[in-house]
């Protein structure tokens, strides 16, 4: 099974079991009678997570800006087994690094973690998230490199009570918008593919 065949039967799952990862996150941010910040923490510290923008950036293009704009969360820590890399990020993004994830989820005790590590990690890294029990997960894509991975991730979970969303969508996305708008108004000529 390839990578886009995963994505699907992950999506597929996440819309059985009525976790629209969108929807998750908007309720969850959005839920009444809370005026406190969500503590969010990132699981991992590259480009996604922190290097492809900067706190100035006017386009929300990293994990970490995303938490850090949203004016219901905080950017609460990074970890990273490569520590000068966390060490970089935290810093970038004016927070904490933490050696270890228990560490981070001792000392921060996070609502919202971010897995954002190579691939063939997700599935360790997930595994080990869900003991610490997190109000939601959001992963980066794909959800694991397996279709075995992908069922037991999504099966531990469910029992759990755990939301987790895969980040996917970029409809939302402005740049994304404005490429939809262009083509739409014929400015781009055919649609061959998008991905």
């Amino acid at each position: 099974m390839n990578i886009v065949e995963l994505n699907i039967l992950t999506q597929r799952f996440l819309k059985k079991n009525q976790l629209n990862s969108i929807e998750i996150i908007f309720n969850y941010l959005h839920q009444p009678m809370s005026t406190r910040k969500y503590k969010g923490v990132i699981v991992g510290a590259g480009a996604i997570a922190s290097g492809y923008d900067h706190p100035g950036s006017i386009e929300i293009a990293t994990h970490a800006h995303a938490l850090s704009a949203h004016p219901k969360t905080e950017l609460a820590g990074f970890f990273d087994i490569d520590l000068p890399k966390a060490e970089a990020a935290a810093k970038k993004w004016g927070t904490k690094f933490f050696s270890s994830l228990e560490a981070m989820f001792e000392a921060v005790r996070p609502d919202i973690v971010v897995v954002a590590v190579p691939d063939e990690h997700h599935a360790l890294v997930l595994e080990s998230i869900v003991r610490y029990h997190p109000k939601i997960v959001i992963a980066e894509k794909p959800l694991t490199t397996s279709i075995h991975d992908t069922r037991r991730v999504l099966n531990l979970y469910a029992d759990a009570g755990i939301p987790i969303a895969v980040n996917y969508r970029r409809r939302f996305d402005p740049s994304v918008q404005r490429v939809q708008d262009m083509s739409s108004r014929g400015k781009c000529g055919a649609v061959v593919c998008a991905s």
